[in-house]
């Protein structure tokens, strides 16, 4: 009869640790991302029922049923009413112990529990990150050793706050170096434009002063080919007196000779006078892109003189901090005028297009 009992008690013995194994496998799987349906009633249904018959599956199955919104499954309409319907546990005792075996989980993957933890030391881990849990829990064990006693809620929160104390200095120190950052940055940003700006204006005066070279150099080339075809015409005017000469000396052969100098200088002449209209077009076109470049210019340096007086003019009025009723319309027509001078600049850098200066007089 002992005999038979014993082996019935083993066979249960093994049964039970089957059941633990496979209950264990499957309260494991909380955070798969994995959703149940309505299919998986009888696991839930399953999980429920192993939590209730053994020991130490509450926390587990409590935290499953959460992650995995099995208590929906069951029909029940919130882990609330869930809890309370199947476990007799409040709201606070319900998530307490939840959160319990979120705690314990971690800290067993990490080899650093064999035991439940009493959910006033849970508590106090459960509000770290998964990452701080365990540098919390080895920080409060440290506490207890010091001290000779064992491990206590009151190690295991002044571990934590420690640990608070120093994520939330290093993170104010991120912060400042954010901040630095962000500070350099815009101050690089804005050397480089300041850069960039005087670059612009070196270039600009160099291409100003070349085509004001080129210029000069067309002025000098206009007065040589001028000097050159009044030498031409003079030399032409000498050959055909010495020409008249031969011809009433009767001289043949020194006529031919003048004739073909002759045209030799008409031709080099009406040279000269072709590459005076052509020297005469490219300063036309050189006066024009420099005077161009000049009366851009002045209008860059005006406009930019005006948007600082315009600048100053907007602060004074900002300072008051203040807006009076009976200059609203007076203030939105100013912007309605700036955003359509924005509109016409566009098309102006963009299409060449003329601005229209109306759009500011009204």
């Amino acid at each position: 009869m002992n005999t038979e009992l014993t082996k019935i008690e083993m066979q249960g013995n093994v049964v039970s640790m089957a059941i633990d194994s496979l209950t264990t496998q499957v309260l494991e799987n909380a955070d798969d991302g994995v959703e149940l349906s309505t299919a998986d009633i009888e696991l839930v249904e399953s999980v429920l029922k192993a939590s209730k018959s053994a020991q130490g599956f509450q926390r587990a199955t409590l935290y499953w049923m959460r992650q995995k919104r099995g208590y929906l499954i069951l029909g029940y309409e919130s882990f609330e009413a869930f809890g309370l319907a199947e476990f007799g546990l409040e709201k606070s005792s319900l998530y307490d112990l939840a959160n319990a075996h979120r705690v314990e989980s971690i800290l067993r993957n990490s080899s650093m529990l064999e035991k439940e933890l009493p959910l006033r030391q849970t508590n106090q881990l459960n509000k770290l990150s998964d990452a701080e849990i365990p540098t919390a829990y080895q920080l409060a064990n440290d506490k207890a050793n010091d001290d000779g006693k064992k491990l206590s809620a009151k190690h295991v929160e002044q571990a934590v706050k420690e640990l608070q104390a120093q994520l939330d200095e290093k993170q104010k120190r991120i912060n400042w170096l954010e901040i630095d950052q962000k500070a350099i940055t815009e101050q690089n940003d804005q050397l480089r434009n300041d850069l960039a700006f005087k670059v612009n204006e070196k270039v600009e005066e160099r291409i100003a002063g070349e085509r004001a070279k080129l210029i000069l150099e067309n002025h000098d080339a206009i007065a040589q080919a001028k000097r050159e075809a009044e030498n031409a015409k003079g030399e032409i005017e000498r050959l055909k007196k010495d020409q008249a000469k031969a011809i009433k000396d009767g001289v043949a052969r020194e006529l031919n000779t003048l004739q073909t100098k002759i045209d030799q200088k008409q031709y080099q002449l009406e040279r000269h006078e072709k590459d005076i209209a052509e020297l005469k077009q490219i300063k036309a076109g050189l006066d024009a892109e420099v005077g161009a470049l000049q009366i851009h210019q002045e209008a860059i340096k005006n406009a930019k003189e005006y948007l600082t007086f315009l600048s100053g003019s907007f602060s004074d009025a900002f300072d008051t901090k203040t807006m009076p009723p009976e200059i609203v319309n007076d203030w939105q027509a100013i912007k309605d005028a700036l955003l359509m001078l924005q509109i016409e600049l566009h098309g102006f850098i963009n299409q060449n297009a003329a601005i229209d200066g109306a759009v500011l007089v009204n």
